[in-house]
């Protein structure tokens, strides 16, 4: 599970720079992450834009394997 975890934070570190060098970069305001982010959550940023939340993140998912 660690390199399927790894492999989403370098694939999210790939995404946040072309979300910087956009047009909409300059119209985003960073939101604060919840406690219920930290849980669902391996890797997150949020923001927001006129009451609207962008999230860009890597997903924890349990599953429960019988």
């Amino acid at each position: 599970m660690e390199a399927v975890y790894e492999q989403g934070e370098q694939a999210l570190a790939g995404f946040l720079p072309e979300l910087g060098a956009s047009s909409l970069a300059g119209h985003l305001v960073e939101a604060e992450q919840t406690a219920a982010d930290e849980d669902e959550f391996i890797r997150v940023r949020k923001w927001a834009l006129d009451g609207r939340i962008l999230t860009a993140g890597v997903i924890q998912q349990d599953a429960i394997f019988r």
